[in-house]
């Protein structure tokens, strides 16, 4: 935004958002499935690399595997449970979207003319 008037935002979620500042970044929902199974991927890979530089057997490390897996997945059915999934982003929704693009394209357009051709348009505008 070239301007720090707002008010050319009609959205009030989308104006709470612009308001937040340029590093803001909505929270993103959590897939608890997909991170489970990619630390479980990540201790199975991490006990096969172990078990290859140690020359042990990967079978001596399954114990070991189950604890912690089993450790994993209660501390992610507690964060779950505590956990409050975010709401739709502004910018998902249709309407936010769209008003962004007018208030965009208002200030672009505002901000490439000169005072002149502004209030030129502003005469025509009134003419017609």
């Amino acid at each position: 935004m070239i301007t720090g008037d707002l008010d050319i935002i009609n959205n009030h979620k989308l104006k709470d958002l612009i308001l937040k500042g340029p590093k803001y970044r909505e929270p993103t929902k959590v897939n608890w499935v997909k991170n489970k199974s990619m630390i479980f991927d990540s201790v199975d890979s991490y006990a096969k690399k172990w078990a290859k530089r140690e020359r042990e057997d990967l079978s001596l490390l399954s114990l070991w595997k189950d604890k912690v897996k089993s450790i994993i997945e209660t501390r992610i059915s507690k964060l779950e449970r505590n956990f409050k999934q975010p709401k739709h982003k502004v910018l998902e929704n249709h309407n936010g979207r769209e008003c962004l693009k007018r208030s965009c394209m208002r200030s672009l357009c505002l901000y490439l003319l000169t005072k002149q051709e502004i209030m030129s348009l502003l005469c025509a505008r009134d003419i017609i």
